[in-house]
């Protein structure tokens, strides 16, 4: 989810670091302040839902 906060321009990255194959980050809201347009809301909220149902499924194995 993270990832489509960046691509809508609600976090920047501002920092990364590889561990042991993985590659962890540190986000920030951006220097100039965060805005969303009438669809934002929608689009995280439908994120939101996917990152749920793939953190079930693999609660589940």
């Amino acid at each position: 989810m993270p990832a489509t906060l960046v691509k809508a321009g609600l976090l920047d990255v501002v920092e990364e670091r590889k561990m042991r194959g993985a590659v962890e980050r540190v986000y920030a809201l951006p220097a100039r302040g965060a805005s969303l347009d009438t669809a934002a809301p929608a689009s995280v909220t439908a994120a939101a839902g996917r990152c749920r149902r793939r953190h079930a499924d693999a609660s589940a194995r």
